[in-house]
């Protein structure tokens, strides 16, 4: 999981330098995702992952999450955003090392549907960054087309 998560991490970033640096807030529709916002997402998601998994519980309202989304949409300057997302893959995937295979299947109380264990929390980051990555690339090749 350490492998894969960090070369997940150097794949999103690659994705990222084939958008122009002029286009990060670019959106396909009004309803759709920049780069950026996903950057913002990826670049902050990660950080009560370590807590919930102690706990076994993730703590998030409606309060937290309108905090959360004010607060990273202040995040704008993309080396800051990826030296953040570096800093907090490096401290999660640490935190993973920690954790004994006997632990894995542990539940996670979540605050919405569905069963959640010890894995699918430390696996979260690395699946995130996978999905935003082919997000990211289908917004650099509309970007290349309108070229």
């Amino acid at each position: 999981l350490a492998y894969l998560t960090n070369r997940q991490l150097d794949r999103l970033f690659q994705a990222v330098e084939a958008v122009p640096p002029t286009k990060l807030d670019w959106k396909a529709s009004p309803t759709s995702r920049s780069v950026l916002d996903q950057l913002q997402e990826i670049a902050t998601i990660h950080q009560g992952i370590a807590e919930a998994v102690r706990n076994r519980k993730l703590v998030f309202t409606e309060e937290m999450f309108a905090k959360w989304m004010a607060e990273r949409q202040q995040l704008t300057d993309l080396g800051e955003l990826e030296a953040m997302t570096r800093q907090g893959t490096k401290a999660l995937v640490d935190f993973a090392l920690t954790i004994d295979e006997g632990e894995l299947k542990d539940n996670v109380e979540m605050p919405w549907p569905g069963d959640f264990t010890v894995a699918d929390l430390l696996t979260y980051h690395y699946w995130n960054m996978s999905y935003h990555e082919g997000q990211i690339t289908f917004i650099a090749n509309l970007l290349a087309e309108q070229a």
